[in-house]
C-alpha cells in the first residue's frame, strides 16, 4: 500500500510551464503550494509554438493537468525538404511523426488555471535559497523570508535552486543559435505551396550548416499561426559571446540583418517569404546551450524543466519534459512514504531521462547543424537510414517509433 508523503508546504520557484506543472503535481498530491514568479506580467502573451507527443497529450488530459478545451493542432508527418538551385523545394522524405502542436501561451494558461488561484504570486523574485534536513528557507527581493518543507526549482536555465543541488553545473554553448518567429497565417502572401505542406506536417528544410523547421499552432482565436525556427552558426564576424540570452540591440540588429540574408540563400523561396513576412516584434534569437547533471533532486530541493538538465531544442522536449516532470513528481509524492524517499525516486527516474535527452540533442545538433549531409543527394531511404543512425535506438519523445 502506498503511503503518501505527509502533506506539507511546497514552494515552486518559477511560474512558467514547468513551474505550473510542478505546482499542479504537488497540489494533486495533497500539499500546500506557493508559486513565486518573478515576472509581474501575463505569461500567456508568449505565443511561440511547442510540440508534445499524442500519448502525453492524452495522459495530461486524463490526469487533470490540461483542460479538454485547450486549442491544439494535430501533426501527422514531418516533411523533409531541400532548396534547389532555382529556389524551388525538393521533397526528400515524408516521415510519419504524430505529435500535437500547441501555443506556448495557451498551454501555460491551462496549466496556470489548474493551480490554486491563491497559490500563484507574480512579481515575486527569490534571490536566495538555503536548506537542511528539516526544510528550506527562501529570501525574496523584498527582504522577506519564507520556510517550506520542499522547494521545486522551475526557474529555468539560470536556476538559483540548481546551485543548492549542483553548484558546479554550468551550461555549455553549442556554437550555434536559433532564429525563431511566429506569424498569423492570414498575413502570409505568395506562400500557398508552403502553407499547403503545413496542413498536416511539420516541415524541415535542410541546408549546408543547419536546418529550419516550421509548423502550425493555434492562435487562440480559432485560427492558426506558423511557428518557425532556423538553426545555424552565426556569421564569423559577429561575436555573440557566451551569454545565454541576447540583450544588446546592436547585436540583435546585426544578427537580424545577417539571418535575413542567410534565409534567402538557404530556404526555398516560399519558406523564406514566411520568415520575411513575420513582424519584427514576433521574432527572437536564442543561443543553444545544453547541460547534464549528476542529480536533479536532493531533499529538500527538486529541479524541473530547464532548471534541471538543459536540452537542445531539436529534441522538441521542452514542454514534454515539463509535463513529464510534473506527472512523475505527483506519482512519487503520492507513493511516499516520506519526502526524501519520494525525491530519491524522482531523481532516479527524471535525471536519467534528462541526461539521455541531452545526448540525443547533441547527436541531432551534430547531424542537423554541425556536420550536415549533402541534402540534395538524399532520398527517402537514405533519409530514414540517416535518421535512425542519429537517433541511435532511443525511443524518446517525438522520436519514438511511429505508427504507419
Amino acid at each position: 500500500m502506498n503511503v503518501p508523503a505527509p502533506a506539507g508546504s511546497v514552494a515552486v520557484i518559477g511560474g512558467s510551464i514547468s513551474g505550473c506543472a510542478a505546482a499542479v503535481a504537488a497540489h494533486k498530491a495533497g500539499h500546500r503550494v506557493t508559486v513565486f514568479e518573478r515576472s509581474a506580467g501575463d505569461l500567456a502573451e508568449r505565443g511561440f509554438g511547442v510540440c508534445i507527443p499524442e500519448p502525453l497529450m492524452r495522459q495530461s488530459l486524463d490526469a487533470g493537468y490540461l483542460s479538454p478545451d485547450l486549442a491544439h493542432y494535430p501533426i501527422t508527418y514531418r516533411v523533409w525538404l531541400a532548396r534547389e538551385a532555382g529556389g524551388d523545394h525538393r521533397l526528400l522524405w515524408r516521415q510519419h511523426a504524430r505529435m500535437i502542436s500547441l501555443n506556448w501561451g495557451l498551454l501555460w494558461k491551462t496549466l496556470r488555471d489548474n493551480v490554486p488561484a491563491d497559490a500563484y504570486r507574480p512579481g515575486h523574485t527569490v534571490v536566495e535559497v538555503t536548506g537542511d534536513d528539516t526544510g528550506a528557507d527562501l529570501r525574496l527581493s523584498d527582504g522577506t523570508s519564507h520556510r517550506f518543507d520542499l522547494v521545486v526549482g522551475a526557474d529555468g536555465y539560470k536556476s538559483i535552486v540548481r546551485t543548492a543541488i549542483a553548484p558546479e553545473a554550468a551550461p555549455d554553448y553549442a556554437g550555434y543559435v536559433t532564429w525563431r518567429g511566429v506569424v498569423d497565417l492570414p498575413r502570409l502572401t505568395g506562400c500557398d505551396t508552403a502553407v499547403a505542406l503545413l496542413d498536416d506536417a511539420a516541415v524541415t528544410v535542410g541546408f549546408d550548416g543547419g536546418h529550419s523547421i516550421m509548423y502550425r499552432i493555434p492562435d487562440g482565436r480559432g485560427g492558426h499561426r506558423v511557428n518557425w525556427l532556423v538553426y545555424t552558426r552565426p556569421p564569423a564576424d559577429i561575436d555573440v559571446g557566451m551569454s545565454m540570452s541576447y540583450t544588446s540591440q546592436t547585436l540583435l540588429d546585426r544578427l537580424s540583418t545577417a539571418f535575413e540574408t542567410i534565409v534567402d540563400r538557404v530556404l526555398p523561396t516560399e519558406f523564406a517569404r514566411i520568415v520575411h513576412q513575420t513582424p519584427a516584434a514576433d521574432r527572437a534569437f536564442q543561443p543553444i546551450f545544453d547541460m547534464k547533471l549528476e542529480r536533479s533532486a536532493r531533499h529538500p530541493f527538486v529541479l524541473a524543466g530547464d532548471a534541471a538538465t538543459i536540452t537542445r531544442p531539436h529534441t522538441a522536449s521542452g514542454a514534454t519534459k515539463a509535463l513529464q516532470d510534473g506527472l512523475c513528481l505527483e506519482r512519487r509524492l503520492t507513493a511516499g512514504p516520506d519526502l526524501p524517499t519520494a525525491l530519491a525516486g524522482y531523481d532516479e527516474e527524471r535525471n536519467a531521462a534528462g541526461n539521455a535527452l541531452v545526448d540525443l540533442g547533441r547527436r541531432l545538433g551534430r547531424d542537423q547543424v554541425e556536420a550536415t549531409p549533402d541534402w540534395l543527394s538524399m532520398d527517402a531511404a537514405r533519409m530514414e537510414e540517416w535518421t535512425n543512425a542519429t537517433v541511435a535506438g532511443h525511443d524518446l519523445y517525438i522520436y519514438a517509433r511511429q505508427p504507419r
